[in-house]
């Protein structure tokens, strides 16, 4: 399912970039954004997919158009738009050092149980590290 936004982000993009675009559009609509060109190297997003509807409309752009080149433009290239969903993903995750809201923080904590692989990024690279009571008494002194 995909939400339309109230107002609709228009960005512009180099002309390699808005070939790129251009090319990847069908993708991108497969992938659940509605964006359509909005003149000769600038695009809109109407909608996005409901799952990424928390997030501001410029973050879902920036994250975009900063993976682009990783869209596959071939349908039915999985693997490759699994990456690219991983890669957005990341791009839109909670960075090191960011202050979030107590609510929100559970709601994170609570969605990470539930995942399927709630150990590792989709990448693969480990996001939970388990660490056994001594070592940490050792770090802290109280060996």
């Amino acid at each position: 399912p995909r939400q339309r936004l109230l107002h609709p982000v228009i960005f512009q993009l180099s002309p390699s970039d808005a070939a790129l675009m251009e090319d990847r559009l069908e993708f991108l609509e497969r992938s659940g954004f509605t964006i359509e060109a909005f003149g000769p190297r600038s695009f809109r997003i109407l909608a996005v997919p409901a799952e990424l509807a928390s997030f501001s409309a410029e973050a879902l752009s920036e994250a975009i158009i900063a993976t682009l080149g990783d869209v596959s433009d071939k349908p039915g290239d999985e693997r490759r738009d699994h990456h690219w969903a991983a890669t957005l993903a990341c791009r839109l995750a909670v960075k090191a050092g960011e202050i979030l809201p107590l609510e929100t923080a559970r709601y994170l904590l609570q969605q990470l149980a539930e995942a399927e692989n709630p150990f590792t990024c989709p990448h693969g690279r480990p996001i939970v590290v388990i660490f056994p009571r001594h070592d940490l008494e050792r770090r802290f002194g109280r060996h």
